[in-house]
């Protein structure tokens, strides 16, 4: 008879689901019957496109989970397959979409090969600089520059921290929030005063009961959330705000037409 056997992994989370009608215990663990199945599997020649579609009843524990999840981690599948009397890896995959239907969760799985044979980025030329901030190239330590702000109020993609203020507005734009609950990270599009402005709504900070007062003119109780500042990947500010021009990947001596064609070339 042949069964599938679907391991589900996000950070330390595993759901073990079985095609079968009965538990199957594999490598130490147990794999609990489910309404679940998949399509076939795609070989395409375009790589980047391969997928695997996987449906799923909608009031399993997996897809509540799925659809409320609010994290930045990524779920990988693997899937084993018994054709024969042993079980063998079929596929390997990340979730990138879910589209709920009626009783059903569609997931779309990602080949892990896919991946990695997609084209890589390769270093641009230009006047700014080309590194994402705190990450590989810059290679600054962002908790270095960590502020931990007294959460004031959230709403939707907005949130409310004392302190910010002080800093100047646009200083966090281009950063990070990050929520005390699960470490999940939101970016910041926008600051003005005390009001952080992010490119999606923190469901972490919107569910939180807020707890603080004021006494004696300062803030008490409540908790912190620790804010990133921002780069505009510009020299001067990679000199003033982080002192990390030695990393600085951009070439801002570059003339701005081609002095062999007079063309632009910014």
């Amino acid at each position: 008879m042949r069964t599938e056997l679907y391991r589900f992994v996000r950070g330390a989370q595993t759901w073990t689901l079985t095609s079968a009608n009965e538990q199957i215990v594999y490598n130490s663990e147990t794999y609990a019957p489910a309404v679940i199945g998949r399509g076939n599997r795609e070989s395409r020649s375009e790589l980047s496109r391969a997928s695997l579609s996987v449906t799923i009843d909608i009031d399993e524990a997996l897809s509540q989970d799925v659809l409320s999840y609010y994290g930045d981690e990524v779920m990988f599948l693997t899937l084993f397959i018994n054709t024969n009397g042993t079980y063998q890896t079929g596929w390997k995959g990340r979730l990138v979409s879910k589209s709920p239907k009626g009783q059903e969760l569609g997931l779309s799985v990602e080949s892990l090969f896919t991946t990695l044979r997609r084209a890589g980025v390769m270093a641009r030329y230009q006047k700014t600089c080309r590194h994402a901030l705190y990450r590989l190239g810059c290679n600054l330590d962002q908790e270095d520059f960590a502020d931990e702000l007294l959460l004031v109020s959230a709403s939707g993609n907005q949130v409310t921290v004392v302190g910010a203020a002080a800093s100047g507005d646009g200083f966090y734009t281009g950063g990070m929030v990050r929520a005390p609950q699960d470490d999940s990270l939101r970016w910041v599009t926008g600051h003005t005063g005390e009001v952080l402005t992010m490119a999606r709504a923190f469901e972490a900070l919107n569910d939180s009961e807020f707890g603080y007062g004021e006494n004696y003119g300062n803030f008490y109780g409540g908790y912190t959330v620790k804010v990133y500042p921002g780069c505009d990947h510009t020299r001067p500010t990679c000199v003033s705000k982080f002192n990390n021009v030695v990393n600085y990947g951009g070439f801002p001596w570059i003339p701005s037409l081609n002095p062999f064609s007079g063309r632009s070339v910014i």
